[in-house]
């Protein structure tokens, strides 16, 4: 599952939300495709993972964009994690553009098929939220994680995108040195994208959909990196 900021036509402001849950890439004989909240366990302690990319432009004419990009493979009993890209625009004739990818392997999960039981704590819990928030001077601040325009913006641009892919599996899990260095060469590719895209003032739509692209690349390396730890 990958995030999806909102479009406007160039000019105009443009925001968007994304609120996700969990991604998962299912990977057959070897995974299992486990719904948010859905994995549970009565007492399971659960590693905590943040990732986070944030991107806040307050001069006139400013652009600017980050790409967060983290990667995780563990074998435990349970996960926290949580994705987020929060961009804000408060200038005129401004720009941000906040990416964050957050690839989380965790094997070693028990319970994978259990039935969803209200009154016991998941096992493995997932976030993924973009947004975005243009707030012109003189304007009073006002959040548009919908996709809708602040009033009174005047070319004021923020765009959030966020990605997240979590592969959960009952067997312990690895992620193979070639899926690794795969993905390391999309984080640099990716950067350098977004990089020039918004300094050659490239449209949102556009941005998204060349990361789109990417998401799909990483969706593919997953799907033959992901393999059972050897004994």
């Amino acid at each position: 599952m990958t995030g999806r900021a909102g479009r406007r036509p160039r000019g105009s402001a443009t925001a968007a939300a994304v609120i996700g849950g969990l991604g998962v890439a299912l990977l057959p004989g070897l995974l299992g495709l486990v719904p948010a909240h859905a994995v549970l366990a009565e007492e399971v302690p659960r590693t905590r993972v943040a990732t986070t990319s944030t991107v806040k432009v307050t001069r006139d004419g400013q652009r600017a964009a980050h790409l967060s990009f983290r990667v995780r493979a563990a074998n435990e009993a349970g996960v926290e994690v949580t994705n987020q890209a929060w961009a804000r625009a408060a200038c005129r004739g401004c720009r941000a553009v906040a990416i964050s990818v957050q690839v989380i392997v965790e094997g070693h999960v028990p319970n994978l098929t259990g039935p969803a039981q209200p009154d016991r704590p998941p096992v493995v819990i997932a976030r993924n939220i973009a947004l975005a928030e243009d707030v012109p001077r003189g304007v009073r601040r006002q959040v548009t994680g919908s996709g809708g325009r602040a009033a009174g913006c005047a070319d004021c641009n923020a765009m959030a995108i966020a990605y997240q892919f979590v592969v959960v599996g009952k067997h312990r899990l690895r992620l193979t040195p070639a899926a690794r260095s795969r993905l390391a060469t999309i984080e640099r590719q990716m950067r350098a994208e977004a990089i020039w895209s918004v300094s050659h003032g490239v449209s949102n739509g556009l941005l998204q959909a060349r990361m789109d692209r990417y998401s799909r690349q990483i969706l593919s390396v997953l799907a033959t990196g992901v393999v059972l730890w050897p004994h």
